[in-house]
């Protein structure tokens, strides 16, 4: 369902807020624009850290865009076919419809999490400190 949240969004006209109770190093992070060094942040699931060799970095390279390409061609072609179907906006990508977000919610653990900047609109909320 939370990838009907864009579509329903554009299809009623509101703003929306969404939240992601995982870390902001996840594919389906790359719709809203936050910039994610892949050569310091490790990919979910790769097991390296922020001290990595070059070999390592090139291998997160290649699980970042792998990662990508997956994401485009399996929920955004699906999702853009909906688009067309439903006539919600069909000169609209599904990926520029998911980066209109008001707002983006983090509610993973900020100590645990890799350090990453993060652009503005984009929030951790986390159970140490509450920052907003």
């Amino acid at each position: 369902m939370a990838f009907c949240g864009p579509l329903a969004g554009e299809l009623l006209g509101i703003p929306r807020v969404e939240i992601f109770l995982l870390p902001p190093n996840l594919l389906l992070c790359v719709y809203h624009m936050k910039p994610m060094p892949v050569s310091y942040v490790p990919q979910l699931l790769t097991g390296f850290t922020d001290k990595t060799t070059l070999m390592e970095r090139v291998i997160n390279l290649g699980a970042y865009l792998s990662g990508k390409l997956f994401v485009s061609l399996t929920y955004d072609r699906i999702m853009n076919a909906l688009k067309v179907k439903y006539n919600i906006n069909p000169e609209r990508s599904f990926q520029e419809s998911a980066g209109d977000a008001e707002m983006v919610l983090i509610t993973a653990d900020f100590a645990l999490e890799y350090p990453q900047p993060l652009i503005p609109g984009i929030h951790y909320k986390t159970s140490i400190c509450k920052c907003w």
